[in-house]
């Protein structure tokens, strides 16, 4: 990854105001996560997130949330237990040293001294959550100007890594221009933006992302805004990419042409791949040197070239234009142009009406690069977990309180 992932936390409460008192608090500290509400999802959690901290609700109504984490540390007895109360109901400290919480943080206290003490467990967990690393989940496209075909390349890929993973799991970012380019192209509507999410942070959930995100082959797909275009606050949309990358077991990012805004260097920075695309014209070749400068702040093994609408009649090949920008080759994509046309007109994708085109095969080892198939069972998300309920949690809220879809 090219900027080490933000630290994240779990949140067990059935109160999603408190949820979002502590998105906010802890916006600039660490990811603020939902914690599954069964068992198995939970565990499943605290595997794919070892050294996060687990932070109890201990307040009267949230009962099952006690209950919950009891079943956890019996489970998992290194789990660090954080409790969630107030000094107006001094029972939730109570509760909090039954659950041997390793501390307690006030939500009747200033925000400066939660972030505070969050961060002091967060920054002594760091080797722990560092230790492991997997397959790439997040994959950026870019190119340094338009119409070199990285929106068509961004929702074929997602399309086909999509395919071998579990249904709508896969998220694809629209964020190319023109905006909503990939939601126009698979003749989508989409209820929401990343923008307008972000004024909605505190219910950036499973039910949220299954009910405001379209799903469209086998992906969801997320565009940039619906309404005014604007620049979003830094440290909230890290909280909301932090959320996103949890919670799909693999992003495609569509950057567009660029990296020209503050939002686009965060998504490319967050990614564990970064594809530039570019094609056989000297235009090309110069304006993806300029972009490059501005990329040069990533890890050289985490970008990869990619030459489209590759003729073998031009003089300028694939090979010499990767040596010219030092960067390694990871794939030519034959022109295939009016294809690709035909299927857009046609409200599909090429992977889909002409899955042996040259452009499609051409296309698959490139996933298999970026996205491997042997990663799609590797995370266990939540959808997973949710299959398997545990009987004994039935009386846990199927919603969380006040919280609609």
């Amino acid at each position: 990854m090219n900027r080490p992932a933000s630290p994240t936390v779990l949140v067990l409460s059935p109160d999603w105001s408190k949820v979002a008192w502590l998105r906010d608090t802890l916006a600039d500290v660490a990811v603020v996560l939902d914690a599954a509400e069964d068992a198995e999802g939970l565990l499943a959690q605290l595997r794919d997130l070892p050294g996060a901290p687990l932070l109890v609700d201990c307040t009267e109504a949230a009962a099952p949330a006690q209950s919950l984490a009891e079943v956890a540390l019996a489970s998992a007895p290194r789990l660090k237990v954080l409790g969630l109360g107030s000094y107006a109901e001094p029972e939730s400290m109570v509760r909090a040293m039954r659950l041997k919480a390793q501390d307690f943080v006030r939500l009747d206290a200033a925000p400066q001294e939660a972030r505070k003490l969050v961060q002091q467990h967060l920054l002594a967990a760091a080797p722990a959550a560092s230790a492991k690393a997997g397959a790439p989940r997040w994959i950026a496209v870019v190119s340094a100007h338009p119409g070199v075909g990285a929106s068509t390349l961004a929702l074929h890929l997602a399309a086909l890594a999509a395919a071998q993973r579990e249904r709508g799991r896969t998220l694809l970012l629209d964020f190319g221009q023109p905006v909503g380019d990939c939601l126009a192209y698979t003749a989508t509507a989409a209820k929401v933006g990343f923008i307008e999410a972000l004024e909605q942070l505190a219910r950036c959930d499973w039910h949220y992302f299954d009910h405001a995100l379209p799903l469209q082959h086998g992906l969801r797909i997320l565009p940039r805004h619906l309404g005014e275009p604007g620049e979003p606050r830094l440290a909230p949309a890290s909280q909301l990419l932090g959320i996103l990358r949890h919670h799909f077991r693999l992003v495609v990012a569509d950057v567009g042409a660029g990296v020209e805004s503050a939002l686009s260097d965060q998504v490319v920075q967050q990614a564990d791949r970064v594809l530039v695309v570019a094609e056989q014209s000297l235009r090309s070749v110069m304006a993806t040197q300029r972009l490059l400068q501005r990329l040069k702040g990533l890890s050289p093994d985490s970008v990869g070239l990619v030459v489209n609408r590759v003729d073998d009649g031009i003089g300028l090949t694939p090979a010499y234009i990767a040596k010219s920008l030092e960067l390694p080759l990871w794939a030519t994509l034959p022109e295939r142009r009016r294809a690709l046309v035909d299927a857009a007109n046609a409200a599909t994708l090429l992977t889909k009406s002409t899955p042996r085109d040259p452009w499609v095969r051409a296309l698959h080892p490139l996933v298999e690069r970026v996205a491997p198939a042997s990663d799609a069972a590797g995370h266990a998300g939540p959808s997973a977990a949710r299959e398997g309920l545990s009987k004994w949690m039935s009386w846990w809220p199927a919603q969380r309180m006040g919280r609609g879809t």
